[in-house]
């Protein structure tokens, strides 16, 4: 189903969503409308199944203790939500998203009014399964929740959805706020004010950014980092505005506001706003600048520790990401030199090997073994153009690799032109000749729909069937093969000598062993005996057709508008291997002419080369012994030199 979301938002199936990764309101929008939309519901309900699975998440993934120690009721809880946002976002991780702002009020009746505001719109429908889910998981506590109201509204100069949500028990009996305190825990409290054991000075270092103010909003002291950095300690009357500005809160107070000496004063207790090692660095603060009891260095070790975890985590997704795709790469590798093994083995054999690392020779009692090839081969060479040449061969061997696998047969050996088939080896089979005949059929008949170029003619095969028995087993350690021995391949490959092209040649063997049966039934024709070798002759006949199934079943396609019902006229043409045998005749002619011409130039060269010969002989003498015709000189040549 997830593949099927992702398709209908346009996003890759294959793609993977990376933890610590912010990805955009609008896409996970779409994915949940999307999500809706496949399991038949509105768009909200879904969200809300979100917001679920969301605290469910939370809880499998460690959050579940830090969660029930926030507060002791849904009230309590939901009013701390701001801190733990911004612990998160500002402090945890640092990130730069921004938590929605939650307030919490409590209604006399007994139910909750929730305030939620957020710069991200469209999401308020979430929160309805966030607040169900923690209130059932927290407190045990099953709620009703709706919206009673939705707005928008400006705030910091962004626009703010503000939904106000009613929420109330399902449960009379279950309270949504926390018990107010007994009288014997506020005895237990001790309220009453004491005197300070240790002098002002004394606070002034242990709270080194504290300020103190009254209500004219004077500073009354101030901590000594504070004193020192803004030089404070000659000035006496300083107001609190001549060293802060005064902001509105953002809803979330990042220290501590006091009040005391009965509401007299107000004391700030401020630390430094560092979280992290790389702020210390970058605001030229040390650890050693805070105090001892400052929870701020032990947020900034712990974070330092979080974020090494972080990149040990990031590398370790890293890793099982490179170790994922290098599997899928493996397996796509495997299954290529799967399928180059199985060129050289069966897969049967194959799968053998790999378990034991050793298949023994078998012997088969029958098997049907085929011989088929291009007779006109070498015209084809001689007339078109290697790269045709090589098209040519591999369309065969394309069209040749179907059919065997569509007739269940193993292709033993393929030499250019010439392919060795066999049926019933390695998987034994009662149905082995009728595989290789009904074979031999498709590929006599189907190879005619490829042209030859240059020739403009239909392939025309030739094969050769026998039956027997045969040894079949592997050679060699390295460069492994399925290899067939025995007189049965021996006597098909004699036999396709004897073959006519477009003819199918069967052995009486054959012939008896394949028979008829209820799906086929063949034709034959004598062509007589022929010499096997080792003085012994064979009856062979020529397999005509299946009279049960058409070319076209054997082929596995349908009939085209200008081709018979069976498709046999088509098979047995008679003017392809005319026209084939005419196409032959002008090659051979013409080589003979062509090599008349080369053996008349190799004589007139001899001829040159012995008059050339006696030409030196001449020159080399002043005077003829027999003809009484000498040279002047050396320089000069005689006339008959000069003729010849």
């Amino acid at each position: 189903m997830w593949h099927a979301v992702l398709r209908m938002c346009g996003v890759d199936p294959e793609f993977e969503y990376e933890s610590r990764t912010n990805y955009e309101d609008a896409e996970i929008v779409k994915i949940i409308h999307a999500l809706a939309t496949k399991l038949g519901i509105t768009s909200d309900a879904c969200f809300e199944l979100f917001g679920e699975w969301v605290v469910e998440y939370a809880f499998e993934n460690g959050w579940d203790n830090f969660l029930t120690c926030m507060a002791d009721s849904l009230h309590e809880f939901l009013n701390n939500l701001n801190s733990m946002h911004f612990f998160i976002d500002r402090i945890a991780f640092a990130t730069e998203m921004r938590g929605p702002v939650f307030k919490c009020e409590s209604l006399t009746d007994g139910t909750l009014r929730l305030h939620y505001y957020s710069s991200r719109q469209g999401l308020y429908p979430m929160v309805n399964g966030l607040v169900k889910a923690a209130a059932r998981s927290l407190f045990n506590l099953e709620i009703r929740m709706y919206v009673t109201e939705r707005n928008q509204e400006r705030h910091h100069h962004s626009n703010t959805e503000h939904v106000i949500y009613a929420i109330e028990s399902m449960n009379k009996n279950s309270s949504l706020v926390a018990k107010a305190l007994t009288p014997a825990k506020m005895a237990s409290i001790e309220l009453s004010a004491r005197q300070l054991p240790f002098s002002l000075k004394c606070f002034c270092s242990m709270f080194p950014m504290h300020i103190c103010v009254n209500r004219q909003m004077i500073v009354e002291h101030c901590g000594d980092f504070l004193q020192s950095q803004l030089g404070l300690g000659n000035r006496r009357t300083i107001k609190l505005t001549d060293i802060v500005q005064i902001l509105q809160p953002d809803d979330i107070h990042v220290s501590q506001v006091l009040i005391v000496n009965g509401g007299q004063n107000l004391l700030f207790v401020g630390t430094f706003n560092v979280t992290t090692v790389r702020s210390l660095l970058t605001s030229n603060v040390y650890l050693g600048d805070m105090p001892m009891h400052d929870v701020t260095r032990d947020l900034v070790m712990l974070n330092q520790s979080r974020i090494s975890q972080q990149e040990l985590n990031k590398k370790l997704e890293e890793t099982v990401k490179q170790m994922r795709n290098l599997a899928v790469e493996l397996e796509q590798k495997k299954v290529k030199t799967d399928h180059l093994l199985y060129e050289l083995i069966p897969p049967e054999i194959a799968h053998q090997l790999r378990a034991t690392h050793e298949v023994p020779a078998k012997e088969f009692a029958t098997s049907t073994v085929l011989y088929v090839d291009v007779p006109h081969f070498y015209i084809i060479s001689v007339k078109c153009t290697p790269r045709e040449v090589i098209k040519l061969i591999t369309d065969l061997f394309v069209f040749y690799e179907k059919l065997i696998l569509r007739h269940n047969c193993y292709k033993v050996l393929s030499l250019i032109d010439m392919n060795m088939i066999i049926a019933g080896v390695p998987k034994p089979t009662t149905e082995h000749t009728y595989q290789i005949f009904n074979l031999a059929l498709a590929l006599i008949g189907g190879a005619k729909r490829i042209i030859v170029p240059q020739i403009n003619l239909p392939v025309v095969l030739r094969a050769a069937v026998h039956s027997g028995p045969v040894v079949a087993g592997i050679l060699g350690t390295r460069k492994i093969r399925y290899v067939i021995m025995g007189e049965t391949v021996n006597i098909t490959k004699r036999l396709l000598m004897h073959a006519t092209p477009g003819k199918i040649v069967v052995t009486n063997s054959a012939k008896l062993t394949g028979g008829n049966s209820q799906f086929n039934s063949y034709e034959f024709t004598t062509k007589g005996y022929v010499n096997i070798g080792n003085k012994q002759a064979t009856c062979t006949y020529y397999l005509e057709r299946n009279t049960k199934k058409s070319i076209w079943e054997l082929l596995g396609r349908e009939k085209g508008v200008d081709n018979t019902i069976d498709g046999y006229q088509e098979l047995h043409l008679a003017s392809d291997v005319t026209n084939w045998a005419d196409v032959e005749a002008t090659v051979r002619k013409q080589q003979r002419v062509i090599a008349a011409m080369q053996s008349k130039g190799r004589h007139l060269g001899v001829a040159t080369e012995k008059m050339r010969q006696m030409r030196e002989t001449f020159r080399s003498h002043t005077q003829s012994n027999d003809s009484g015709i000498s040279s002047g000189s050396g320089h000069e040549s005689s006339s008959i030199c000069s003729v010849m």
